[in-house]
């Protein structure tokens, strides 16, 4: 019934208003012309379509453009006809569904059953990142001191381990956690001495993996770290080798397995430039020589010819043991990455 009233309303008014334009045509309105300033002549044949066109014009109603009204669609605006280019989105994904916000990406939006939903599900780091790609992390602290009573080196060593920003993904675990390797070494050296490799029961050879440790954990960040670790040390104990083929056969793999896999060498940059000489770093290892384990630190460093990369027991009676150490962290299993592409010119950048 309520249809059929406005509908019976709006026939009345626009014959109302009908009428009032034949009347107004209908009149010589010469003498008396409208208040709008328009005149409708009866001797001028003006027509009602004509008068209307005009009314139209002088109104000089409406604000919207091409691009607001659907396409193909027309209007009057400010009295010129429009003729619209709005492209609707498509609803077809729109109408039916069950996704809820728990099982759409977080930030995605879709359509569902006309409703929209914002999604807020999870993406695990593990599942986003690849063996082998950048990531731009941080550790926490700007000093750390390695003291000489756990060295037997003559004075204490000073790190910054923020120095070093860009990591290399090696592992992605089953619980969702990722593991980090630095992709470069820091500044400084790590001295142990004196004569490091001669006697076994020196605090630098009881220390060593100890102390190596003990660097690593430095280079976390609390907000985004589980644990750490030196290179060549799996939480337990570190590997005892002679040379890089020794656990190539071994299940869980060593960390010169995973390195060499995820980014095909276990060669490490620098942050600064130092004589050559010096370049090579800790593992985290001592050899066993005969089935007796000696106390020989484990080192990894360039060849004479400067060409490649070598792995293997490095000592000498008359002059400290000087290298670089190479820390692994492990990530939780809950950040987001918030940028980047995993590419050394973008590394992806982390969030909580």
């Amino acid at each position: 019934m309520e249809e059929k009233k406005k509908h019976k309303t709006m026939i009345g008014i626009e014959v109302i208003l009908l009428g009032m334009i034949i009347a107004i045509v209908g009149t010589n309105a010469s003498s008396n012309p409208p208040s709008n300033g328009v005149s409708y002549s009866k001797n001028n044949q003006t027509t009602v379509e004509g008068a209307l066109n005009d009314l139209y014009n002088k109104a000089n109603y409406g604000n919207a453009t091409e691009s607001q009204i659907l396409k193909g669609r027309t209007a009057l605006v400010g009295g010129k006809k429009v003729t619209g280019t709005y492209v609707a989105p498509t609803l077809a994904s729109q109408t039916s569904g069950d996704a809820t916000a728990e099982n759409i990406d977080e930030g995605k939006i879709a359509w569902v059953n006309g409703k929209k939903i914002i999604g807020i599900k999870q993406i695990s780091l593990a599942d986003k990142v690849q063996l082998g790609d950048y990531v731009e992390y941080i550790p926490n602290k700007t000093s750390y001191i390695v003291t000489s009573a756990n060295t037997g080196y003559s004075s204490n060593q000073t790190f910054n381990p923020s120095e070093l920003h860009i990591w290399r993904v090696v592992r992605k675990n089953n619980d969702g956690t990722v593991e980090l390797l630095t992709e470069y070494l820091p500044s400084k050296v790590l001295i142990f001495g004196p004569a490091y490799a001669q006697t076994s029961s020196s605090v630098a050879c009881k220390n060593y993996v100890g102390v190596l440790n003990a660097v690593a954990q430095a280079y976390e960040n609390y907000g985004y770290t589980i644990s750490s670790r030196a290179m060549g040390y799996n939480g337990v104990e570190e590997e005892y080798m002679m040379d890089l083929d020794e656990f190539d056969d071994q299940d869980p793999p060593t960390d010169i397995e995973l390195v060499k896999t995820a980014i095909g060498t276990i060669e490490a940059k620098r942050v600064d430039k130092v004589d050559s000489d010096s370049f090579g770093y800790w593992l985290a290892s001592r050899a066993r020589i005969d089935s007796v384990l000696e106390c020989y630190g484990y080192i990894v460093r360039k060849k004479q010819n400067y060409s490649a990369f070598s792995v293997g027991i490095y000592d000498d009676v008359h002059n400290l043991e000087r290298y670089y150490f190479r820390p692994i962290v492990v990530l939780k299993s809950n950040l987001k990455i918030t940028g980047g592409d995993g590419t050394e010119s973008s590394p992806y950048t982390l969030g909580i």
